[in-house]
């Protein structure tokens, strides 16, 4: 289901399912500024959902590296820091192969949703210590 994303200053973000507004909605993931707003077409809301939550990690990735450099500037704060960090990246990971799991749930047969779920069960146990 194609959806349209924009937020304009001073408003709150709008989305409408399946609605163009007035511009092609068969566009890839455009990026338009259309007199100071930003207007998102989205494909897909799983990849959408999927791309939002690689980004909230990478906002808890990069905002630990700043507490790690400016607030707690020890090697022992750091590595509680990263510790808990640890538990964010499996998280996000079991979330967002979750999402994609979702999506392919009716176009990929039994067998091979199974060997994805294997695989996602190895890269969890392979990765750990």
């Amino acid at each position: 289901m194609n959806m349209v994303w924009w937020r304009c200053a001073g408003s709150l973000p709008l989305s409408w399912p399946n609605s163009t507004r007035g511009f092609s909605a068969s566009l890839p993931q455009e990026l338009l500024h259309l007199g100071g707003c930003v207007v998102i077409f989205v494909g897909d809301r799983l990849v959408f959902g999927m791309a939002a939550l690689r980004m909230l990690s990478s906002l808890i990735e990069f905002s630990a590296a700043l507490l790690i450099l400016f607030k707690f500037r020890r090697v022992e704060e750091a590595v509680r820091v990263n510790a808990l960090l640890g538990l964010v990246g499996p998280t996000i990971f079991l979330l967002v192969s979750g999402l994609g799991l979702l999506g392919l749930a009716g176009r990929v047969p039994l067998g091979k949703m199974v060997l994805i779920l294997l695989g996602i069960f190895f890269v969890l146990v392979g990765t750990t210590r």
